[in-house]
């Protein structure tokens, strides 16, 4: 049906020691340009889209191609959709949700490509050109993309994936507010003084927030086990699956409760929205301590190897029904994660009030 696009070049970007995209970007931006049924596409992508060999590859990357856990549980390879034979990985098979034909795939990239040129307003074709722009990334090769609905029998299909740029535009803002924000400033924490910037502190903390938000946890054992794949591309029916939507917003989140620790400078963000940063402190949700930014900062420029004050915890398991959403994840305190364990956040305050119940009757 799509004779003009080679399987074979994207099969072999898989097939090399390292993954590739290399050359199914070429043959991409080559068919698009060059073909005539494609070249007024292209046309309209070139005037819209300021970096559209970037989209053009990410866009190749999350259509065309998957990173599944391998058999030993042990990493993720990538291979493309339509693998006939998945001896080399855990679950990634034919009657897999997440398995396309190659010519589905075909169909899923021109129609997200037709829906830029035509149907996406100016408004949020600014909105993707900002996304495309910033320097600081979640996770490789994003874009705003999202399955409609997860229960289908093959997920991956061109009418259940759309462009959901207008859902993360308070991440866009977030992004470019505080990564372009290069005035430095001054802490101090036991007599040790640390100069920084938001955009340095940004960046180291988000080697934490991405692999909490968007990588998915190791778990060894079940019938979808999972170590490290990205949450929208390990099995649906996976407690580990996420929507690349709710994991935008579990960034945002984090991000908001960072701007909300005790002695952030708030003053060096030019805020233009309402971000709710003139409310509550964020606190552990276990202790009920206060995060302070001087400590966080601190942690960040001189890390201790083996502990960390500030993890990312869901405040429910995920086992129980809690959901990889933004409702169910917050900074917590080491001590707070400590004493949590694999509970829930209400049974954990159950058992703490408990202990102290009984300590005001213990016969001192």
């Amino acid at each position: 049906m799509y004779q003009d696009f080679d399987k074979v070049i994207f099969e072999t970007a898989t097939n090399l020691k390292n993954f590739s995209i290399n050359l199914p970007l070429e043959h991409c931006l080559d068919v698009l340009k060059n073909n005539s049924k494609y070249s007024k596409l292209d046309e309209v992508l070139d005037s819209r889209i300021e970096k559209k060999e970037l989209l053009i590859k990410n866009l190749i990357r999350c259509v065309f191609f998957i990173e599944p856990v391998n058999k030993d549980i042990t990493s993720t390879k990538f291979t493309y959709r339509w693998l006939e034979d998945s001896a080399s990985f855990f679950s990634f098979k034919q009657n897999d949700p997440r398995w396309q034909e190659f010519d589905e795939c075909i169909e899923i990239f021109l129609d997200l490509i037709k829906k830029i040129t035509s149907t996406i307003s100016d408004e949020n074709i600014n909105l993707l050109n900002k996304f495309l722009s910033l320097k600081v990334k979640g996770a490789a090769y994003e874009l705003p993309l999202d399955y409609k609905d997860i229960s289908l029998d093959k997920i991956h299909q061109s009418e259940n994936l759309n462009w959901i740029i207008e859902d993360i535009e308070d991440l866009i803002y977030l992004r470019k507010i505080i990564y372009g924000s290069d005035e430095e400033f001054e802490i101090t924490l036991d007599n040790t003084s640390f100069t920084t910037s938001l955009k340095e502190i940004y960046q180291e903390s988000m080697k934490k927030i991405k692999v909490k938000t968007y990588l998915t946890d190791r778990a060894q054992t079940g019938v979808y086990q999972t170590n490290r794949e990205k949450r929208w591309e390990c099995h649906s029916n996976s407690v580990q699956f996420a929507t690349r939507k709710d994991c935008f917003e579990i960034e945002s989140h984090l991000v908001k409760q960072i701007l909300k620790f005790e002695g952030f400078p708030i003053n060096m963000i030019s805020q233009n929205k309402d971000f709710g940063l003139e409310d509550e402190i964020t606190r552990c949700p276990v202790t009920l301590e206060k995060f302070k930014y001087h400590q966080f900062v601190s942690e960040i420029k001189d890390p201790t190897h083996g502990v960390s004050l500030f993890q990312v915890g869901h405040l429910n398991p995920l086992k129980s029904s809690g959901g990889h959403i933004k409702e169910n994840i917050s900074w917590i305190s080491n001590d707070g994660n400590r004493i949590q364990g694999s509970l829930s956040l209400s049974k954990t305050r159950e058992m703490i009030k408990k202990i102290s119940e009984n300590m005001k009757n213990l016969d001192l």
